[in-house]
């Protein structure tokens, strides 16, 4: 059954604006606001609306160091050319997300350390070395984790699970995020689930790799938390 998500669905000509606002962790209203935009502004960029003109168009270049063409064109080489160390995690957006959301702990962020880590090393004899973005996990409308690449410079899309335990212990997921994972699917994507067991024991930690397909042929799944909103018609 697939899942009706909230939010956008992921796009496969993805901004080279929404990589670097989500490289800082700025949400789209902070990043308007250092250069002088409306949310609106950038939001219809990222999402490759036409109408942005020039002059809206510059102080963004100016602000992340990049040309207007780099912009215009989603030109990632040329951003990735101009980075000489990996992004930086954003630990202030973390912890506004571990006080926004509920169920979500710092034990959750280590494993995503982790991966991070692994793909950095993965691709430290590429030019994307430097490219893998660890800071969608503190954006709540991405519903993945990391934004990485294959040593070709394909995207791949991360959720990281992790659990202080094995294989066997079960690990929640927001019905965004399975719906995500369904949408990546359909469109073919490239779409990894990284399980990391044993998050917290540096001997024994280690990571599977799951395909979407291979989530829902390995998983069985079922509703644990439900939202409740007050009718309408009761206010």
């Amino acid at each position: 059954m697939r899942h009706k998500r909230a939010g956008r669905p992921p796009v496969k000509n993805h901004s080279t604006l929404l990589y670097l606002r989500q490289a800082k962790g700025l949400s789209q209203r902070t990043l308007g606001a250092k250069v002088g935009l409306r949310s609106t502004d950038i939001s219809k960029f990222e999402h490759g609306r036409r109408g942005i003109s020039l002059s809206k168009i510059i102080p963004l270049a100016q602000y992340f160091g990049v040309s207007c063409s780099t912009l215009l064109n989603n030109d990632f080489k040329a951003v990735f050319a101009s980075m000489n160390k990996p992004i930086e995690i954003n630990e202030a957006a973390r912890a506004r997300n571990i006080e926004r959301q509920l169920g979500r702990s710092k034990s959750g962020f280590e494993a995503e350390d982790w991966v991070y880590l692994q793909e950095q090393e993965k691709l430290k004899d590429t030019e994307y070395c430097y490219a893998v973005n660890p800071n969608y996990s503190v954006n709540e409308r991405s519903h993945f984790d990391i934004l990485s690449f294959t040593p070709d410079g394909d995207f791949i899309y991360i959720e990281v699970k992790g659990s202080k335990g094995g294989l066997e212990e079960p690990f929640f997921m927001s019905t965004a995020e399975l719906a995500f994972l369904e949408e990546c699917m359909i469109q073919g994507l490239n779409y990894e689930l990284h399980r990391v067991i044993y998050a917290k024991d540096p001997e024994k930690r280690k990571r599977i790799i799951y395909t979407p397909k291979e989530v829902l042929e390995n998983y069985i799944y079922e509703p644990s938390n439900y939202l409740f909103r007050l009718k309408e018609e009761v206010l």
